[in-house]
């Protein structure tokens, strides 16, 4: 079944331009990849809504949020990740950057205070954030990090050697999506990786379903069984992206829910996809489809579902090249004082809008990993300084948010409770109406009989309810008032440092 389905008929363009690159980018990759982004970059840029917003003169991160590993002439980028069950992180990732004529190895080691060195056979660069720069071509650089030198010696081996894709069937069709005109297409491979117990758990609390009459098995059948999730970004004058979610059951029984446990899950371990509607999704025998037009914001949250691990090597302005000067250096740093500050603020009102802190808390942590992935070079230290401080303020309030979670948790395990049994009292006996269907008994001349006088026990069941609750109203209460404190006294630098470096540089910031 092809990735665009009933919808490749909507999708008409620019052919991709790297599809015979592609295939050979894809037989490069290992087999323990579980996650894909592919961007046709050069097709992105010539689209209408690009050159009218001028991205062709932004690095990624100024037009869209993107932290991948863009060269100046990139044409196409692969990113293969290995996330972690349960969760949109990923330790380790292998980035292919297909275009050139590329920066020197040497120009690129200054601009990254790297180590230039060989690994298997190959010019490579040791850079400061971990992670390895490595020439396979003339047109093709890789970035892997974490730089653990025997792995990336051991994968260059094999992708060298290695002419087919050897990667799970699930994500060499939905890079395929490619052909249709997409221009990104991102790839969730889910098969074997959600344990069927921990979707009962997540089913029991979940407030989808509270008050709902569904059958918990049937869905737990069919989450445990998902393939996989794709999507698939096109660019036009506008935004439209398409999203996939695929599995192994027929999903009809269930459909009533299964959109909104699908994508609620994805926002529970920080894939906020907040503008694909529930009520556009079609539902097929077995995958389900939300078509959707994206602003710039959503396509930010959407290049976040598979984070780099390495983060950015060079944004198109940050290094000269061939005898090109830098670029304004004011317009630089603007827009890294920029970044950080939308990076900050994205997981600030995302927290203000759930009432869930260890969802806040990833978001926190989330922003913070990508502040330290901002490329450096060239910018005032004094903004390099302020970076690192956002990224600690950040983590600060996520670790102060995770402590108070655990702490209510704790005051859980005091919960009490005793049932009181008050028993019941003899208070003698009555005598009962006439009886005339045994006038003759003996014990009971006349037929009456004897109606015993008893009070039934009672119970009383005596918690420490009210108690706990109290308790733990408190500790919430005073996390919410640290993550306060904390974003506040973020907020104060960020306001004295636009002040000064709006003096120093005589431009607003």
């Amino acid at each position: 079944m092809r990735f665009s389905l009933a919808l490749c008929c909507l999708i008409v363009g620019a052919p991709f331009v790297g599809a015979q690159e592609l295939k050979e980018s894809l037989r490069k990759l290992p087999d323990w990849v579980n996650a894909l982004v592919i961007m046709d970059y050069q097709n992105v840029l010539a689209s209408p809504l690009a050159q009218r917003e001028g991205w062709d003169k932004l690095s990624p991160m100024e037009a869209f949020g993107c932290s991948l590993p863009y060269l100046r002439n990139t044409k196409t980028v692969v990113q293969a990740a290995h996330l972690e069950p349960g969760t949109l992180r990923s330790q380790r990732d292998i980035v292919l950057v297909k275009g050139g004529p590329f920066a020197t190895l040497t120009e690129l080691a200054k601009q990254e205070k790297g180590v230039e060195e060989t690994i298997g056979g190959n010019s490579a660069i040791l850079t400061g954030k971990n992670a390895f720069i490595v020439s396979l071509s003339p047109t093709q650089l890789a970035v892997t990090s974490p730089a653990h030198r025997q792995d990336t010696a051991r994968w260059l081996r094999f992708a060298s050697a290695n002419r087919e894709p050897v990667l799970s069937s699930y994500l060499v069709q939905a890079a395929d999506a490619m052909k249709d005109g997409y221009h990104i297409v991102i790839a969730l491979d889910l098969h074997d990786a959600i344990d069927p117990h921990l979707v009962r758990r997540y089913l029991q609390h979940t407030p989808l379903l509270k008050d709902k009459n569904v059958d918990r098995e049937a869905l737990v059948k069919v989450l445990s069984g998902s393939r996989g999730i794709r999507i698939g970004i096109r660019f036009d004058q506008a935004i439209t992206a398409n999203l996939a979610a695929d599995f192994s059951d027929n999903i009809q029984g269930v459909a009533a829910t299964l959109p909104a446990l699908v994508m609620g899950s994805l926002d529970n371990m920080g894939g906020e996809l907040e503008e694909f509607p529930l009520a556009k999704a079609q539902i097929q025998e077995k995958s389900f489809l939300i078509s959707t037009s994206l602003s710039v914001k959503g396509l930010r949250q959407l290049l976040r579902l598979v984070p780099s691990v390495s983060g950015p090597v060079l944004a198109p302005r940050d290094v000269a090249f061939k005898g090109i000067p830098v670029d304004n250096q004011v317009a630089n740093n603007q827009a890294y004082f920029r970044n950080i500050r939308d990076l900050a603020n994205d997981a600030h009102n995302a927290a203000e809008k759930k009432n869930d802190m260890i969802a806040a808390a990833k978001g926190y942590e989330r922003a913070a990993r990508q502040i330290d992935q901002l490329p450096v070079a060239g910018i005032d230290e004094d903004l390099v300084r302020f970076s690192t401080t956002a990224s600690s303020r950040l983590r600060a309030i996520a670790d102060a948010l995770r402590e108070v979670v655990l702490e209510a948790t704790a005051v859980e395990g005091g919960r009490r409770s005793h049932v009181e049994v008050i028993p019941g009292t003899y208070l003698g006996y009555n005598l009962g109406p006439w009886n005339p269907s045994n006038p003759g008994d003996p014990f009971s001349p006349g037929g009456l009989w004897i109606r015993p006088m008893i009070t039934p026990p009672t119970f009383n069941v005596i918690t420490n309810d009210n108690e706990i609750q109290a308790k733990q109203q408190v500790i919430l209460a005073r996390g919410a008032k640290r993550r306060l404190e904390l974003w506040r006294q973020l907020s104060d630098e960020s306001a004295n440092l636009r002040k000064k470096l709006s003096i120093k540089y005589r431009v607003d910031f």
